[in-house]
């Protein structure tokens, strides 16, 4: 499972790095934009929301599909990247509209660009695929989310993220994956 949750880290700083021998092309899809990069003629893609709060503090929204290179089978990955300064002993909180259910998230590691929070579709435990499942039909059904995180004050931080769009960009993905 550490292994996974690698292979996501390096793609999300392969994907985020810019060499001159790149290509990199975006399209966006209301609120969301799909975000792909050519090197070596492969490309890599992943749709993402950029929500900034109080004109400097950012979060970042990302849906990937990627190959499990052991089982060369694709599995879907979402990622939060949060801004250094979160509460890591308390587990983050996706809610969404009309939903009775809260979806916690778990952090994995931060890093000197932020924390990562992520859940993906290719744990060998029904439970976490279950809750990706989940996620994923959330994000399609809603029209926006809530993000609830620790940062060290009285209440939790509540960040409030548009769906507008992320069904078309994810159609694409899907697309470009296959």
């Amino acid at each position: 499972m550490k292994i996974l949750f690698n292979v996501i880290f390096i793609l999300f700083l392969f994907i985020n790095s810019v060499h001159s021998e790149e290509e990199t092309t975006t399209k966006q899809f209301d609120d969301w934009q799909l975000l792909c990069v050519k090197v070596d003629k492969k490309e890599r893609c992943e749709i993402n929301q950029l929500i900034t709060v109080d004109s400097n503090i950012q979060f970042k929204f990302t849906y990937q599909i990627l190959k499990n290179e052991k089982t060369k089978k694709n599995f879907d990955a979402f990622s939060i990247i949060t801004p250094l300064g979160v509460n890591l002993t308390k587990q983050a909180a996706l809610i969404f509209p009309n939903s009775e259910e809260q979806i916690n998230l778990t952090f994995i590691k931060c890093e000197t660009f932020g924390c990562i929070l992520t859940v993906n579709d290719a744990s060998e435990n029904a439970k976490d695929n279950e809750l990706f499942n989940l996620l994923k039909k959330r994000l399609s059904t809603s029209d926006e989310f809530k993000l609830g995180i620790g940062a060290f004050l009285e209440q939790p931080l509540t960040i409030k993220g548009s769906l507008k769009g992320f069904k078309k960009s994810l159609k694409e993905l899907r697309q470009k994956s296959s």
